[in-house]
């Protein structure tokens, strides 16, 4: 517990980071409020279209439900009894009916140049001869005038419609009622039985004649029902004029349903088809958003982003003591956030105009594309893994809140980006991210077929179409990674292992430099950059960093490489004519001319840094002891004339490059360098190294030192393993002795301080080669390491 709490207490610089990039990432967050959703791209939605994001309430309202409204309305209609009325008018009654056509008989009678047929077909009338020649007998047209309105009169009274249908209708709903046309009395009309049409009315005249009219004779008979046919017509009819006034009366007096939408319930889900009430609900939500309510949302969505992003600093910060990120770091975690947040809404954006123009194509079919890995892709590259969580599980758990309802685009997010973390974990070539690229595609692939198998929502042509997207988006996450990640070495001054590789080639000016003015400490920097890079794969710190790093280390001593021993090739020394203090001047002085010369060519910090802190604030003793030594007695020597100005190696890699050289250095000096020779002067100058306190404050722990050790002593075993003296001819021989020149018997012991393989002297920063640096003590001093 108490670890715990020490752990959190962060510095006021640490703080200050992360409350910028809190703040900065609130803008990222913003980008998904509906206030910034509406600025960058308003979708003009109508009913019918598929939606292409979920758009969620951000405060209360009610809307009017129309639909439910309009099914109570509709409820409410079918209620209201359909009115029919009868029309009972004495000009529509059969008796005035039939004065009207005896009369026009009479007239036509008149008319001897009248044809029968012709009369038949004004009248309507379909007679025979028989019973056209009854009627032209005056009694019996009267008689069977009277007869035919005795029937018709009955059902007149009664009501007869044309057709029941409509009223069937109408008593199934809600009801009819009949209403008197001349007196505008209503009655319920309780069954269809009770209301007659023509084919039953005619059955029902038929029925009702007299005995004494059908003793008159059949043709007689068949005149008057004739007649009586003739003279009933419909007389019930569907009032519609009074029926819609009364339905419109009745939905009136139906309350609109009012329907409460709270905040935060979904209006529009992506993928589905809009309804009308969904877009009322989304014009309502415009329409409110559109004032300070806007505002209010859109700080409520910042407050939340800021809340996840401080509680998983928080988490990091607390949880990983080595996790103290730079503010340039947390910027570009910022910067890559806000950029995929961006092209999450671009995408979606051109998704959506994408279904407008082709509605067969599958919902989010274009959305799937998005490269959302493509940020975990850059991070992992430019600044390490921690980053990547970080920027992981605030993209992550946002892309959650914002789209939930695309649990995929969430899954996509989430194992995408670790999919790609792990694909370029080593990144020495640009084309990893191409490899990336595919696995994250495939990982998208399966990601996609369980979803549409858990949800089998779409046919096989359009789940085809969202495998294919999801792929596309896995290839485009490494396109954009690879197109980027040269931007954000450039504008953030972060190396990757490609940047690494590039600096490591031969070609740089600085190492050509180096390796013509100063060879001995070229061949040096080389010994020390194999050392550094096994150190650092046996500890699991950044290998390739420390070798690029012990390239450059001693660059300055291409400005005056004379003053180096292992550049000397003759028995002068300058140092012999120069003061202590002056000596000791030149040699601090490489640290300076390879940080200008380091600056000018424009390498990173991370390899500048290499330059001071690989010597850190040691002693130069051999200068020092000397000047000490020549001093008047009773003067004191200002010893910070004789330190390196440092800093102290503040990386694992730094403090890896401290040892190397000093060791490789040593290894120089051994008479007989075995492998126990070779393993004890390691463990030595590593003890030196620890207890003088060099390494404070580049968190190398006693274990890494231990495996640093191991793998310092098994890299110079190999380079100065023991070799076969090869045998000469005796002639060969001979010849060699008659030109003075020694066997390789009589040379042997005479290479002891030059590097196998080389005829260069042993690259130590000892100015006096004539002293015999057997003796580890004195070699030590010499380092600078030991006083």
């Amino acid at each position: 517990m108490e670890s715990t709490e020490k752990s959190f207490r962060l510095s006021p610089q640490l703080t200050l980071n992360l409350g910028f990039v809190a703040i900065v990432t609130v803008f990222s967050v913003a980008l998904l409020s509906p206030v910034i959703q509406d600025l960058f791209s308003r979708v003009d939605y109508r009913v019918g279209m598929v939606a292409s994001e979920t758009v969620r309430s951000g405060r209360d309202f009610v809307i009017d439900d129309e639909g439910e409204t309009a099914i109570k309305r509709a409820q409410a209609a079918v209620r209201v009894k359909r009115v029919f009325f009868l029309d009972d008018r004495p000009s529509q009654r059969p008796s005035t009916r039939a004065q009207v056509l005896e009369e026009e008989l009479r007239q036509l009678k008149k008319d001897s140049a009248l044809e029968q047929e012709r009369v038949e077909k004004k009248l309507e009338l379909d007679l025979s001869d028989v019973e056209w020649g009854i009627l032209a007998k005056e009694r019996d047209l009267q008689s069977a005038f009277a007869e035919a309105v005795q029937l018709a009169e009955p059902e007149a009274v009664r009501g007869v419609i044309l057709n029941k249908k409509p009223l069937g209708l109408a008593l199934e709903r809600g009801g009819a009622v009949l209403q008197r046309r001349s007196s505008s009395e209503e009655s319920v009309i309780t069954s269809l039985d009770s209301i007659s049409d023509l084919a039953e009315a005619r059955d029902a005249m038929e029925a009702s004649l007299s005995s004494e009219l059908l003793s008159r004779g059949e043709q007689f008979s068949s005149l008057v029902m004739k007649l009586a046919f003739y003279l009933l017509r419909p007389n019930i009819f569907l009032d519609t004029v009074e029926t819609e006034r009364r339905i419109l009366e009745a939905q009136g007096e139906v309350t609109p349903i009012a329907l409460q939408i709270r905040r935060g319930d979904v209006i529009l889900r992506a993928g589905q088809e809009i309804t009308p009430l969904q877009l009322k609900k989304l014009t309502r939500e415009r329409e409110l958003r559109s004032g300070l309510g806007g505002l209010r949302a859109a700080a409520g969505y910042a407050v939340l982003g800021a809340a996840v992003t401080g509680g998983v600093l928080a988490f990091l910060v607390s949880f990983f003591p080595g996790f103290r990120p730079k503010r340039a770091d947390l910027l570009l975690v910022a910067s890559v956030l806000i950029g995929s947040f961006l092209l999450l809404r671009l995408f979606l954006v051109l998704d959506d105009a994408l279904h407008i123009a082709s509605p067969h194509l599958a919902p989010w079919a274009f959305a799937l594309a998005t490269p959302v890995a493509a940020g975990g892709l850059l991070l992992k590259v430019t600044v390490g893994a921690p980053f990547v969580l970080l920027y992981l599980l605030i993209f992550g758990v946002l892309g959650a809140i914002f789209l939930e309802n695309s649990l995929l685009l969430a899954l996509l997010i989430l194992v995408g980006n670790i999919v790609g973390a792990l694909s370029v974990r080593s990144c020495p070539r640009r084309s990893i991210f191409l490899r990336a690229a595919f696995r994250i595609g495939v990982t998208n692939l399966i990601l996609t077929l369980a979803f549409l198998i858990l949800f089998p929502h779409l046919s096989v042509t359009l789940g085809g179409e969202q495998l294919v997207a999801a792929f596309c988006g896995g290839l485009l996450s490494g396109v954009f990674a690879a197109a980027l990640a040269p931007i954000a070495e450039t504008l953030g001054g972060y190396v990757t292992e490609i940047k690494l590789l590039e600096l490591a080639s031969l070609d740089r000016p600085l190492l050509r430099e180096l390796s013509i003015q100063a060879p001995g400490t070229w061949n040096h920097s080389m010994v020390i950059g194999q050392l550094a890079e096994t150190a650092a794969e046996a500890i699991g710190a950044k290998p390739l960093l420390a070798r690029v790093g012990a390239y450059y280390h001693d660059i300055g001593k291409a400005k005056k490489p004379a003053y180096f021993v292992e550049n000397q090739t003759s028995k002068e020394n300058r140092h012999d004519k120069l003061a202590p203090s002056m000596s000791a001047l030149i040699i601090r002085s490489h640290v300076k001319d390879g940080i200008e010369m380091a600056e000018a060519e424009k390498l990173p910090q991370v390899l500048i840094d290499f330059i001071p802190q690989h010597h850190g604030t040691a002693l130069i003793e051999y200068f020092y002891d000397k000047a000490v030594k020549e001093a008047e007695e009773g003067v004191e020597i200002d010893d910070s004339l004789y330190r390196y100005p440092g800093p102290k190696p503040q990386t694992k890699e730094a403090g890896i490059l401290m040892l190397a050289d000093g060791i490789e250095a040593a290894s120089r000096t051994l008479p007989d360098p075995t492998p126990a020779r070779i393993q004890g002067m390691v463990q030595k100058i590593v003890n030196k190294v620890f207890s003088s306190g060099q390494l404070d404050q580049c968190e190398l722990t006693l274990r890494d030192l231990h495996l640093i050790a191991k793998s310092f002593t098994r890299v110079l075993t190999g380079i100065f393993h023991r070799r076969i003296a090869y045998t000469e001819s005796a002639e060969k021989g001979s010849e060699r002795k008659a030109h003075g020149e020694e066997t390789h018997e009589e040379s042997k012991h005479a290479g002891r301080n030059h590097h196998p393989g080389t005829d260069q002297r042993a690259p130590t920063e000892n100015p006096h080669e004539g002293e015999d640096p057997a003796a580890s003590g004195e070699a030590l001093k010499r380092l600078g390491i030991e006083r």
